[in-house]
């Protein structure tokens, strides 16, 4: 019973029969197990950690609540990374209806989504496929077939091959097993042999005045500024510089002295650093400023004490909102510096013309609404004002202008116009050039397997559909596993971006949604390709995975993804 949680004991296990016996017994059927106090999921999330709390403590084996935490910041973060669900807590007279009603429900979502309605005459459920198309005669039309039900994928043994990766149950793990026993080395920044720009040197310099305050700090000095930042666009070696920045304040300080981070897992992964929300304990997912709890916050500042230096890379996609979390929590890590960002020197490096940031205003304020569009006249949040506030503290800006990578001076000029929205006429007639339309056949097939991107969801799934279909091999259809009332009427959007059914095949170019593991290149974005995929048992009923194969020869095991939502 060690390695069983609270709730699975509860179901299975029936205590001692007499004080002197200290075997607990195991019930012939499972339990009805009521948990009191229930705490309910809310939509504001700030509100729902007790619910996490009791949810942890309840499926995961533990001995100790700090051991059911497993060090995660937050009872959340613990629940996601157990894989967890919200367990279904009724009235017992209620439980057996419910269930029914539930299983109806989902019946009837699945058949009104994916099965064809019966006209009548229509016989043919019965039939196999090739004796369909021989009823309908020379003139007949073979109706598509999902797939996933076609007779190649359902005669398809999924089984064949499970034995070659050992125990599934242990899949669920792997990645943070994997986490765990890696031992990262140090990246090891080479520093190109060049002479830099007059701009990529006055950055340089710069940093090296404020090396010197810290270490030979003179009152009679001019103060140097704090906060910079460093605008180029791409190619204009922006990299370069952040390269030199990382080696010449390790040189003075110890790599504990300095965070390097971006908004996205890919950016991070470029540069070396990490996500802003996993360095400053930020939630992807969030509404109000995230407080952090004691223990959370007295390891947050033991981390930020000898931190002087922040570097944030491509800026752009940083929001008003999100850089006012960062400023608010920069001072939270240092709590006896009144100044901005706790004191820290921070650069914001990237094109402030490139990709805008998600659900967050920009950093700048925008241009005023004329006098009569009050409708355009919307009030600023506190949070954004602090935001457009902690970058309006920014002392200095250095301009890279030359991009070092791009030798045409056509695209180069096209593309500083098109940045800024001045494209011309003969700017886009050379565009023209390029429309599918106008590129041969032969050309197009080049680009066959590049990524793709659709105005709508629909154009994105006929194009996924198709290119399975292309691959010419047996798809597995997987159906999502649904817990609650109403889950699966959700939306895709309500659902974390999953989907009520996945179609799958080997040789399947997949694409992560979610940073899993930023050292190991398994970020949010990252592609790869799928080189198997396994049934423990009848596909019908089992538990199944793919075996995803991403770039760099890294292999992810990845059982399934669960993902709470609220239904209206």
């Amino acid at each position: 019973m060690a390695n069983m949680s609270l709730l699975q004991v509860a179901l299975t296990r029936g205590p001692p029969a007499n004080r002197r016996d200290n075997r607990w017994s195991t019930n012939r059927r499972e339990a009805v197990v009521r948990v009191f106090p229930r705490p309910k999921l809310t939509p504001n999330d700030e509100q729902n950690e007790e619910f996490y709390r009791v949810e942890v403590l309840l499926q995961v084996p533990w001995r100790t609540e700090e051991e059911a935490k497993g060090g995660f910041a937050t009872w959340k973060e613990a629940f996601q990374a157990n894989n967890l669900a919200p367990r279904r807590d009724r009235d017992i007279h209620a439980l057996a209806a419910a269930a029914a009603a539930e299983l109806r429900a989902e019946e009837a979502a699945e058949r009104a989504q994916f099965e064809d309605p019966v006209f009548e005459g229509e016989e043919d459920d019965g039939l196999e496929e090739w004796m369909v198309a021989a009823r309908m005669g020379a003139h007949g039309r073979v109706e598509q077939v999902e797939l996933g039900r076609r007779e190649v994928d359902l005669s398809y043994d999924w089984h064949a091959s499970s034995d070659a990766y050992g125990d599934i149950a242990k899949l669920r793990t792997f990645v943070a097993d994997s986490k765990a026993e890696h031992v990262e080395a140090p990246r090891e920044r080479v520093l190109p042999d060049i002479v830099y720009s007059a701009e990529q040197q006055t950055v340089l310099n710069l940093l090296q005045s404020q090396i010197d305050s810290v270490l030979h700090p003179d009152p009679n000095a001019r103060p140097v500024p704090k906060r910079v930042i460093i605008q180029g666009k791409a190619g204009s070696g922006k990299s370069t510089v952040i390269d030199k920045m990382m080696a010449m304040i390790v040189e003075a300080f110890g790599l504990e002295a300095v965070k390097l981070m971006a908004y996205t897992g890919v950016a991070a992964l470029n540069i070396g650093g990490e996500t802003i929300n996993s360095c400053l304990k930020i939630p992807v997912q969030v509404g109000d400023y995230p407080e952090m709890n004691a223990e959370a916050l007295r390891k947050f500042q033991d981390a930020m004490a000898p931190v002087r230096f922040l570097i944030v890379d491509e800026y752009s996609m940083v929001g008003s909102k999100l850089l006012g979390y960062m400023e608010r929590r920069c001072r939270d890590g240092k709590p006896d510096c009144d100044d901005p960002f706790g004191g820290c020197f921070v650069y914001l490096v990237g094109d402030i013309r490139q990709l805008p940031p998600v659900g967050d205003p920009v950093l700048y304020p925008p241009l005023p609404a004329p006098w009569h569009n009050r409708a355009a006249r919307q009030p600023v949040s506190p949070e954004v004002t602090r935001g457009r506030m902690a970058f309006a503290s920014f002392q200095k800006s250095v301009i890279l202008p030359v991009s070092q990578r791009q030798a045409d001076d056509t695209l180069r000029e096209f593309l500083d116009r098109l940045s800024v929205g001045n494209t011309t006429n003969a700017d886009f007639a050379r565009l023209s050039e390029r429309f599918l339309l106008n590129v041969p056949v032969a050309e197009r097939e080049a680009f066959r397997d590049a990524l793709h991107i659709y105005w709508t969801r629909v154009e994105v799934m006929e194009h996924n559909i198709k290119r399975l279909v292309d691959l010419q091999t047996p798809v597995a259809r997987i159906p999502a596993r649904h817990h609650g009332p109403g889950a699966a009427n959700g939306t895709t959007d309500a659902a974390g971006g999953l989907d009520r059914v996945l179609y799958l095949s080997k040789g399947a170019r997949v694409m992560l949604r979610s940073n899993l593991w930023l050292k190991a290149g398994l970020v949010n974005g990252a592609l790869g390709t799928v080189v198997d995929i396994i049934y423990r048992k009848k596909p019908s009923k089992a538990s199944v995975q793919a075996v995803p194969r991403f770039e760099g020869e890294s292999i992810l095991l990845y059982l399934y993804v669960s993902e709470c939502f609220f239904i209206s």
